[in-house]
């Protein structure tokens, strides 16, 4: 059973986490929220609670308890999943920077994002198996294990596992990016930018449009190019057998 703590110091603000403690999820998430009023209260029923997916949800911008999260999950060798939501924009991007957490959200994330969110860090089955995109690559024209290429594959799997994150908060996929390679996330969405390029470049055209139809992708979005892709995927009964097949793999 996944253990999922929230804390938050905002009565008004608290989020409304109603799936995670629904029948279907009774047993498999241990949820529980904590009212705190202080800042070291933070580090403190972390300590206590020990979980699978921590939600920092309160207005104290204090880099260093994040800090000290991090080197208690390694002393603990614990996988913990760090979600932070905060309403200071500046406070974000030193998260971003940190490559500490797992998620940074505003104030104003909606509950079914966060919900999806903790459901693809604490119980997720990214797609490990590369054979899923190969024909993509291969119809994009993109170099296989290029910089670029591998950026775009880790988007693709972030965006399979929680589609939500593409409606608005696509920087948490750069920002997963940044931290997987080592760079910055302005460096993994100029990636994505690129892949978009060669496949407007492409000259594989009916491939294109059995994708994305009619539409241009001369002033598509990251957001809306990832989103295509997914759902595609998703509805395509063959990828739907290679996903089943990745999951359940034969053993020779």
């Amino acid at each position: 059973m996944k253990k999922v703590v929230l804390v938050y110091d905002n009565l008004l603000h608290k989020p409304k986490l109603h799936n995670l403690t629904s029948f279907e999820n009774a047993s498999k998430y241990e949820y529980e929220d904590i009212f705190i009023t202080e800042y070291k209260d933070i580090y403190n029923v972390f300590v206590n609670s020990l979980p699978d997916v921590y939600i920092i949800n309160v207005s104290f911008n204090n880099f260093e308890i994040v800090e000290r999260i991090r080197s208690m999950s390694i002393i603990a060798n614990k996988n913990i999943k760090l979600i932070i939501i905060s309403s200071d924009p500046e406070f974000r991007d030193i998260l971003y920077k940190s490559k500490i957490p797992d998620r940074i959200f505003s104030e104003n994330v909606a509950t079914d994002v966060l919900e999806a969110t903790i459901l693809e860090l604490s119980n997720i089955h990214l797609f490990k198996n590369k054979f899923l995109y190969v024909d993509l690559i291969n119809q994009f024209e993109l170099k296989p294990y290029s910089p670029t290429t591998e950026h775009f594959f880790v988007s693709l799997q972030i965006a399979s596992s929680n589609p939500l994150l593409l409606s608005g908060h696509i920087n948490n996929i750069y920002y997963s990016i940044s931290k997987e390679f080592n760079i910055s996330t302005e460096a993994a969405r100029k990636s994505i930018y690129r892949v978009i390029e060669s496949a407007r470049r492409s000259s594989n055209d009916d491939y294109i449009c059995s994708i994305f139809g009619n539409k241009t992708l001369n002033d598509m979005s990251p957001s809306r190019f990832l989103e295509t892709i997914t759902w595609k995927f998703r509805d395509d009964k063959r990828w739907l057998n290679c996903y089943l097949n990745s999951l359940h793999p034969i053993i020779f």
